[in-house]
């Protein structure tokens, strides 16, 4: 990590994370504007890009490309390992306009680059697609920003924006709380009640990095779920957030008592065919993460009118719900 004062015009240092002062010179200045400044290198549309596919935190604080910084601000942000690359890859792209791009994940897809995830991502795919979309003048026809994010397990619908405008207009439509999100998921035993809400705040688990749990000292999170389907030894859940705290839908239903099948931080296992016998390794049917990004409910940005985008249940959750019936029989 690099500490430093205001130094415009400073090298860059790529995959270094940096935690930056605003020196006295500046005021009310763009977020991008001033990176634009003290980072040369960049033009501003890849600093924009940059801004939109991370966190940068300003004062504590996720920023957006026009938010305002002033003397004193503290920036951190994490230099990109290399400039983004373009690759070619299958997106499975279910709807898009002028304004955004709608995607069915597949499991196991990064959305952005990352430490140690330089490629392969999903914006790695759409900078290659908006490259491959170019007009005659050879600019790519869109600038992708991420708008939210799924876990890299996680399948199903996701939006991204074309340009910085519309990345902001449909991000505050997240922060606003005004998103329909719906989720299909696959849990151990039957929830009971069979429907209702789940209120209990959420926060980092004291003892284990990268987890969360129910705690006191939590954010608020609500998650509504209803049971679609029960079998002998998992349910199907349709689940609607209310919040989006970092897991909430996993540690919710763990908490409840039916963690996701597979989800193995938090009690959750496998799903594979037979008997487990150590010395064998297991006939997975699913071994990541059940959880499905089902339906997404916006207001377009552009036309003001409600719109809802749906992806279809994968291969591999398909196949365990197929197999639970049989064992039933």
């Amino acid at each position: 990590m690099s500490v430093s004062a205001d130094n415009s015009g400073s090298d860059m240092r790529f995959g270094e994370h940096l935690v930056i002062k605003v020196g006295p010179k500046y005021s009310d200045i763009r977020l991008d504007k001033y990176l634009g400044k003290r980072f040369g290198q960049l033009s501003r549309a890849k600093l924009q890009r940059i801004i939109r596919s991370q966190k940068i935190i300003v004062n504590g604080t996720r920023a957006k490309p026009s938010r305002k910084v002033n003397w004193q601000d503290t920036i951190e942000l994490d230099l990109p390992d290399r400039e983004l690359l373009s690759e070619e890859m299958p997106l499975n792209i279910i709807y898009e306009d002028e304004a955004i791009i709608v995607i069915n994940k597949q499991p196991g897809r990064i959305i952005h680059p990352g430490r140690g995830n330089p490629s392969g991502t999903i914006l790695n795919g759409l900078i290659h697609y908006a490259k491959f979309e170019a007009g005659d003048d050879g600019e790519p026809a869109f600038e992708p920003g991420v708008i939210h994010r799924l876990d890299r397990e996680t399948s199903g619908t996701i939006i991204f924006s074309k340009n910085s405008r519309i990345n902001d207009a449909v991000s505050e439509q997240f922060r606003r709380r005004t998103v329909g999100k719906e989720y299909i998921a696959l849990v151990h035993g039957e929830p009971s009640p069979p429907q209702g809400l789940i209120d209990k705040p959420i926060g980092p688990d004291r003892k284990f990095i990268e987890k969360y749990a129910v705690t006191d000292t939590g954010r608020s999170a609500r998650t509504r779920y209803r049971l679609r389907e029960s079998f002998k030894t998992h349910s199907l859940v349709e689940i609607q957030l209310e919040t989006g705290r970092t897991h909430q839908i996993r540690v919710h239903l763990a908490d409840m008592g039916h963690p996701l099948a597979a989800d193995e931080m938090y009690g959750g296992t496998p799903i594979y065919r037979g008997r487990f016998q150590p010395s064998l390794e297991p006939d997975y049917i699913i071994n990541r993460v059940a959880l499905h990004s089902w339906r997404l409910e916006i207001d377009h940005p552009l036309t003001g009118k409600r719109i809802h985008f749906e992806s279809p249940l994968p291969a591999d959750m398909l196949e365990a719900i197929q197999y639970l019936k049989n064992r039933q029989l």
